[in-house]
């Protein structure tokens, strides 16, 4: 998540880095990555502030998912 927020020039630093990398929550951290995929700010990843949600993606990772176990 870190490598797709810094590709998207979303710096990360301090508290909100050590946040990222100690969280062992994985609905938090999936949730965090759908994020960081559309994301413009930090905020946007961390706390859901200033995003709308994007159809479909959800829907395209359980597809993923699914085909991965096939």
């Amino acid at each position: 998540m870190l490598r797709i927020l810094d590709a998207r020039g979303v710096r990360v630093v301090g508290v909100s880095r050590r946040r990222i990398l100690r969280c062992t929550d994985l609905a938090t951290l999936d949730q965090w990555f759908e994020r960081a995929l559309h994301a413009d700010r930090l905020s946007e990843v961390l706390d859901g502030s200033g995003i709308s949600s994007h159809p479909g993606t959800r829907k395209r990772t359980a597809r993923a998912k699914t085909a991965a176990h096939s």
